[in-house]
């Protein structure tokens, strides 16, 4: 018998709106994975629902999932059908997710000492503060792969890249590259 995932989820925002993080702590009996995110410029409300967002989505298909979240918002709205008044995009993405999932909602009171709602805590928070500095590249996981990530949020801006180079060779090398002298592998 398969046991239930458990997904731990928090959300944050340094001024709702302004900057905000989320996080998911995603645990099987076999393994546990963190997923944390920034965004510059969103509420309290929008991380919560995106830190489910990103849990289920790691969640496979066809999975039995328990969500813990201190988000009334989020477990009324998902367990009591509590009206949908905004964030309309994000509750149609976490309809589509448990359409395919048998998901539990299960509220956890916020800062009461719960371990790993703490810790989502802290994880969002951090990413809410870090307005994204020194944090890892979005586009890699954490093996160093590159990964898909959504950027539908992200506004549109004019940029341009300059890629530079430089090789750094001995004098004798370059003459003999320049002379065809040099055997490949050589």
């Amino acid at each position: 018998m398969i046991n239930k995932i458990k997904i731990f989820t928090d959300g944050a925002c340094k001024g709702n709106p302004g900057p905000g993080g989320w996080a998911a702590i995603v645990r099987t009996d076999q393994s546990e994975k963190e997923l944390k995110g920034y965004n510059p410029d969103t509420t309290n409300n929008r991380m919560e629902l995106t830190a489910a967002i990103k849990g289920l989505e790691y969640s496979p298909k066809g999975s039995s999932v328990i969500i813990y979240s201190d988000s009334s918002y989020l477990v009324n709205t998902m367990s009591k059908d509590w009206k949908r008044s905004a964030n309309l995009d994000l509750w149609s993405k976490i309809d589509r997710l448990i359409s395919v999932r048998t998901v539990e909602w299960e509220w956890v009171r916020g800062h009461n000492g719960h371990p790993d709602n703490e810790r989502a805590d802290r994880l969002a928070s951090t990413m809410a503060e870090s307005r994204n500095e020194g944090q890892s590249l979005s586009h890699l996981d954490d093996e160093g792969k590159v990964s898909m990530v959504d950027v539908g949020q992200k506004r549109e801006s004019k940029r341009e890249a300059v890629a530079k180079g430089s090789i750094v060779m001995k004098r004798n090398t370059l003459d003999l590259i320049l002379q065809g002298d040099i055997e490949k592998g050589g």
